[in-house]
């Protein structure tokens, strides 16, 4: 069946590159940096990014005939591009590019002169510029973006890009994709993964050519989804590329199913949902989603019908993913889920000392019963060594039994129990540290899975016994089940939202002593419903609308733990939205009440705070509430005062340096703020010889550049302004000769 499967899919590809006759665009490579869908902050990837050599000027030919549709150039983005409406009706687009043709040149700095700036988008009539499969209309570069490639795309007559691998435009590769690692994450507030509440991540190897994971079996409660991390690689390229299809199979049964074939501008911004944003924030890769998140929305990537989202019968399954690329290179990993129920073991006695250590564990005829008891000594070194059980017990409720403590220093245990029921083995951890100990700083998280909301708290050692977690409501005190994934390390069971929502506080204990309290100002968002949160102190402020949120989600506003306001430009408290990953479909209002003993307003806006840098969010001032408003989706955020001017470095020509005409072509210069920023190429001013010219800006790459024209011998001199967006404003001048 695989064989004649494969054969349809190459005759598939064959017929439909048959139709097609398009030149590819350069000469210079056929390599790809990027493929088609792959993921970009904030979109999917609408084209292939073809390898330039890391150099720019190389030859841009038209791929078929037609005539150019539009030329746009701007300081980010896309940096110049020409757009061709071709034959067939498709458009093909060219981007980033370094200059146009000689004849295209001339017209958009005509047209450029007529608006007095550089950013221009003309669309064009097709007699204007008509164009033959073949001819010359641009040269390859960096406008837009850092590295020197040509972005290319293509587009259905109605403007949809598609892949323009499947067309006869090709690439060689004879290499599979690869697999790094799977994550089941749980879609339910009772679904568990390896008996815990949280997404797991499950890393593989490989041996004898196949994929596999440690672990052969992953048991399984209720609904969960699967989500991938795996990329492609061709041989002899260090490139990492998106896959092309991503099969999931249960039971042999096709469950998602992906193929990067087109996608739409209209719902590019929808990235964030097809792939597991927390796992990015963590630092722990791109998983892309084999399930929908969005159960009103499908993106175009997705075929059929399926949800991905898994609710198994009880017992065993096997699961089968297939990862290809363009060429049909195909990899694939298999492994087994158990669909079980049986809880982690519960604690019911726990006695620690010098000497001796009790414990009883709980014991019923189904959910705690255990067919195998292991207990082992850990130390800080992350070793283990087995514990020596006296007295072990059975009675109607309890496993009883005692561990000789002798001659250990042990900080900790580690009990893996083997399940009746379940295959999988289970583990947690127990505290013993009967030294004496430092006070303790626990350190906590707010964990939003798509199904059920956690807090994770790290201790800053492991203590020395099991600690108690307590929510304050007004109508009692509510004890909360905390889980151990490490000596140091406990989750809390899942609860409903609602009583996260009525906590007012929460508070940690450890053998009765207070260790942590805090307050908590949590919000329930809910889909189809606005919300707003507030920082206790009411100086801060975040509106939601009905729109912002796609499942339920409980987010909290508090000040943030950042050391910011010990720098003099931070004028306002740090407040922090949680959980960090917050997915919004549409951004939130932020507002912030500003210090009425404030003066210099002008110079004051929002800023978030990631990368170690500020980054200002465009703000607007209400003089009568004396607030600054601006849309935002994630924080921190701070009030920050910017009076420092940009900074202008001047790369050529150097002041007081002789040319020849021959060796100067460009006024450049790198020219960068670090807080507000440069809005746009408005904001950059220059004059050469005491006459206005447009320089051209990019962005990305914090340069101006001005292509010079034949200049007469003898003195010349330029000046550069920039301006931020607060309105500081520097003035470069620099004299050179011409001989």
């Amino acid at each position: 069946m695989k064989k004649y499967s494969t054969l349809l899919l190459i005759i598939l590809f064959s017929s439909l590159m048959q139709a097609y006759d398009y030149l590819w665009p350069v000469d210079v490579s056929h390599n790809l940096s990027a493929t088609f869908g792959e993921f970009r902050t904030g979109h999917f990837h609408s084209g292939i990014d073809i390898k330039t050599d890391q150099t720019i000027h190389h030859p841009v030919y038209t791929i078929s005939d037609g005539y150019i549709w539009r030329i746009r150039e701007t300081y980010n983005g896309y940096g110049k591009a020409i757009y061709v409406k071709m034959q067939d009706g498709n458009f093909s687009v060219y981007a980033h590019l370094n200059e146009f043709a000689p004849k295209i040149e001339k017209y958009i700095e005509q047209e450029q002169f007529k608006q007095g700036r550089f950013k221009i988008n003309k669309y064009l009539q097709p007699n204007q510029f008509p164009v033959k499969k073949g001819d010359l209309i641009a040269y390859t570069g960096r406008s837009g973006t850092v590295h020197p490639h040509l972005h290319f795309e293509i587009r259905t007559a109605d403007h949809k890009p598609f892949n323009a691998l499947l067309t006869n435009l090709e690439k060689k590769d004879h290499t599979p994709p690869i697999i790094k690692s799977i994550a089941l994450t749980p879609l339910s507030q009772n679904s568990r993964i390896s008996y815990f509440p949280d997404t797991k991540l499950f890393p593989i190897f490989k041996t004898n050519g196949e994929y596999r994971l440690h672990s052969d079996t992953i048991t399984v409660d209720n609904n969960f989804g699967i989500e991938i991390k795996t990329y492609d690689m061709v041989k002899g390229l260090y490139n990492k590329y998106g896959p092309y299809i991503i099969e999931l199979f249960v039971d042999d049964s096709l469950a998602f199913s992906i193929q990067c074939d087109t996608l739409s501008f209209q719902n590019t911004h929808l990235i964030d949902y097809d792939r597991n944003s927390r796992l990015m924030t963590e630092n722990k890769g791109r998983f892309i989603r084999l399930w929908k998140f969005l159960k009103d929305k499908k993106l175009p990537f997705y075929k059929g019908n399926h949800s991905g989202i898994l609710n198994l019968d009880p017992g065993f399954h096997k699961i089968k993913i297939l990862v290809k690329d363009f060429n049909t290179n195909i990899s694939r990993l298999e492994f087994t889920v158990e669909q079980g129920n049986q809880p982690l073991p519960q604690i019911r006695q726990y006695l620690c000392n010098n000497d001796s250590t009790q414990i009883a564990i709980a014991r019923d005829s189904t959910d705690y019963s255990y067919k195998n008891i292991k207990v082992y000594w850990y130390d800080e070194n992350d070793d283990f060594k087995p514990a020596d059980i006296r007295n072990f017990q059975i009675s109607e409720n309890f496993y009883n039994f005692t561990l000789d403590k002798s001659n250990q220093s042990s900080p900790a245990l580690k009990l893996i129990t083997t399940p009746k029921f379940c295959s999988e083995k289970q583990q947690i951890y127990l505290p013993c540290n009967t030294t004496k100990l430092k006070e303790n700083q626990i350190d906590y998280r707010f964990i939003q899975n798509p199904g059920n909301f956690l807090i994770r708290f790290n201790f800053s050692q492991i203590p020395d016994s099991i600690p108690i977690l307590y929510l304050h409501t007004p109508e009692k005190l509510k004890r909360i089940n905390l889980i151990s994934e490490k000596p140091d390390k406990y989750i809390t069971a899942p609860v409903h939202y609602s009583l996260w929502e009525k906590a007012l506080a929460m508070e940690i204990r450890l053998a009765s002593r207070l260790t942590l309290r805090t307050r908590l100002n949590l919000t329930h968002l809910k889909p189809n419903k606005s919300s707003q949160i507030h920082s206790p102190d009411s100086l801060f402020s975040m509106q939601f609308n009905e729109n912002s949120v796609a499942r339920n989600v409980l987010v909290g506003v508090s000040k943030s733990d950042l050391d910011l306001e010990a720098d003099s430009i931070v004028v306002s408290p740090v407040y922090k939205v949680t959980p960090q990953s917050l997915n919004l479909l549409e951004p939130g209002q932020v507002t912030f009440r500003y210090d009425t003993s404030l003066t210099n307003l002008s110079k004051i806006g929002i800023y978030t705070f990631y990368k170690d840098k500020f980054h200002y969010l465009d703000s607007d001032i209400n003089f009568y509430n004396h607030s600054f408003t601006t849309s935002a989706k994630a924080g921190p955020f701070c009030l920050v005062e910017d009076t420092e001017a940009p900074q202008i470095d001047i790369i050529s020509p150097k002041n007081n340096a002789t040319y020849s005409n021959s060796r100067l072509n460009y006024i450049t210069a790198k020219v960068t703020d670090e807080l507000s920023g440069i809005k746009d190429d408005m904001s950059i001013a220059l004059t050469l010889d005491n006459e206005d010219v447009i320089a051209e800006y990019n962005a990305a790459n914090d340069y101006v550049r001005y292509k010079l024209a034949q200049l007469e011998s003898g003195r010349h001199e330029y000046k550069i302004t920039v301006t931020d967006k607060m309105g500081n404003t520097s003035s470069k001048k620099a004299t050179f000769f011409i001989k």
